[in-house]
């Protein structure tokens, strides 16, 4: 009896260490540091204006730049990924903003909420930011009635098309590197952002952590959003060297809408299509972007 009761304790213990390590690790993951914003868009030699909106239904403060082109021939949001700034730093954003800015877009660049110079903290992969991105539409609608369209990366990428689903005022989506299932996909690959062996504690990560901050990875789920937007263009990029986010992934929206088009760039690791090849990239990003309306 003794030894099953030490047995018993020890698994006890066991269990409350692994449920506490869970937890410590699930609140940096949903409040990661902020990446500072280092620099502005007059280092490529755009002129802009730093601007401020809230997100849709919370109204959570959103903080960003608004580029303005002359004879502009629609407007441009660009959505960073996880744990970036409005910077897109990894791609980088601010040489894509100026491609785009010298094709005659306005751009507007913005910090999700609990990064950059956004308000809140928490951070849930596209179940909250979906509404930022809205929050920016609603922002470029109101200084312009030319078309929108979403260019996101990774977690940007994924809350681009979620937020097309709801907002028919996105005109069209260009996502590099989504996930096409939040819930399926952090199963899989939650280790990659926790460092933790996925057993036990990627059960106990969903056990746990969902409960906690009031939002489930199944609100994000870019690929029950695919079959809303068939009307809309859609330009799905992946690389075939990356191990973040396959590009199974967009092979899997792709599936759920034949419309839309899928460009995998060869050699290239996550959201590193645009640093890969970076003039097919524009190429790519134009054509889509030239055929809202």
């Amino acid at each position: 009896m003794k030894a099953l009761r030490a047995i018993l304790i020890a698994v006890v213990a066991l269990f409350v260490a692994c449920c506490g390590l869970t937890l410590y690790v699930g609140e940096r993951v949903t409040h990661p540091a902020r990446a500072p914003i280092t620099t502005t868009p007059a280092a490529d030699s755009l002129s802009y204006s730093n601007v401020t909106f809230p997100a849709r239904i919370d109204a959570t403060p959103l903080s960003g730049w608004w580029i303005p082109a002359a004879a502009a021939r629609g407007t441009i949001v660009l959505a960073a990924g996880y744990a970036e700034n409005r910077l897109a730093a990894s791609v980088p954003g601010l040489a894509v903003a100026a491609a785009l800015h010298a094709a005659s877009y306005n751009v507007l660049m913005f910090d999700f909420r609990g990064s950059g110079r956004s308000g809140g903290s928490l951070v849930t992969v596209g179940g909250l930011e979906q509404r930022d991105v809205e929050g920016a539409v609603d922002f470029v609608r109101r200084r312009s009635s030319l078309p929108v369209g979403v260019l996101g990366w990774s977690m940007g990428a994924s809350t681009a098309l979620l937020a097309a689903e709801h907002d028919p005022e996105i005109a069209a989506v260009v996502a590099d590197s989504p996930f096409s299932d939040l819930s399926t996909y952090l199963r899989g690959y939650l280790p990659i952002w926790t460092h933790l062996p996925a057993f036990p504690f990627t059960p106990l990560f969903f056990w746990l952590i969902p409960p906690i901050i009031g939002v489930h990875p199944q609100q994000a789920d870019p690929l029950a959003a695919m079959a809303t937007l068939a009307s809309r263009p859609v330009l799905l990029i992946a690389g075939t060297a990356d191990t973040t986010i396959p590009e199974s992934n967009a092979k899997q929206l792709e599936a759920a809408d034949p419309r839309a088009q899928l460009w995998v760039v060869p050699g290239a690791a996550h959201i590193q299509g645009y640093h890969t090849e970076p003039r097919r990239y524009m190429q790519h990003v134009l054509a889509l972007f030239a055929r809202m309306g």
